[in-house]
C-alpha cells in the first residue's frame, strides 16, 4: 500500500549480482573488474531523492568504492 511505502526509509542494496551481472572477470594480469549497468545507476539516484541508499558487499574493493562515489552513496 502508499502507506507502506511512505514509511521505507533506507533501501540496502547488494553489489554483485543486484548492482552488477555476478560473474567474475579477469584480465590477463589477473586483474579483477566488475561490469556495472547504467540502468541501476540512474534507478539509484532517482530513489535517493526520496530515501536512503546503502550498498553491502563481502568484497570491499576499490571498484566498488568508486562506483559508490560516483552515484553518491
Amino acid at each position: 500500500s502508499d502507506f507502506m511505502l511512505k514509511s521505507i526509509k533506507l533501501l540496502v542494496i547488494d553489489v554483485d549480482g543486484v548492482m552488477t551481472d555476478g560473474k567474475l572477470y579477469y584480465t590477463d594480469q589477473g586483474e579483477a573488474f566488475k561490469i556495472f549497468d547504467v540502468k541501476d545507476g540512474l534507478g539509484i539516484k532517482i530513489a535517493k531523492k526520496i530515501i536512503s541508499i546503502a550498498i553491502i558487499t563481502g568484497n570491499n574493493s576499490p571498484i566498488i568504492q568508486k562506483r559508490a562515489s560516483v552515484l553518491g552513496i
